[in-house]
């Protein structure tokens, strides 16, 4: 019975380390990671990346104008503009942009998500 109620606390103890240590790393303003101890040594800056939700941003929806393809060519037409988008998007050199696709029904959509982009008109001239 003693042996068990000692799992069970050092199961607990362990549990809140971790929970501690989760909270520390993930605290947006928290410090980075060092650990010294003889020769096993971490020194690792810890960055946090906002979302949109937070950091603010852009969140543009293009619909696609599919009315010069073939049905069977919507698909590929529209991973082409995917494509196209994201290039143009990685020189930017934004944090974790989303581009993403969505067909629904007949409409077909292109929705860009820019996080810390501050001048809106200046991201759709780009794009």
């Amino acid at each position: 019975m003693i042996r068990m109620r000692k799992k069970i606390w050092l199961a607990f103890a362990a549990i809140l380390v971790l929970t501690i240590l989760a909270g520390v790393i993930d605290y947006p303003k928290g410090p980075d990671l060092k650990i010294d101890w003889g020769d096993f040594k971490v020194d690792k800056e810890i960055k946090i990346n906002l979302g949109l939700d937070l950091q603010g941003g852009a969140h543009l929806v293009y619909e696609a104008d599919m009315s010069n393809k073939a049905p069977e060519e919507y698909d590929d037409a529209l991973a082409g503009v995917k494509d196209v988008i994201e290039r143009k998007v990685n020189a930017l050199g934004l944090n974790e942009p989303v581009i993403q696709t969505n067909k629904s029904g007949n409409n077909y959509r292109v929705i860009i998500e820019l996080p810390g982009v501050t001048d809106v008109n200046e991201a759709i001239e780009m794009i």
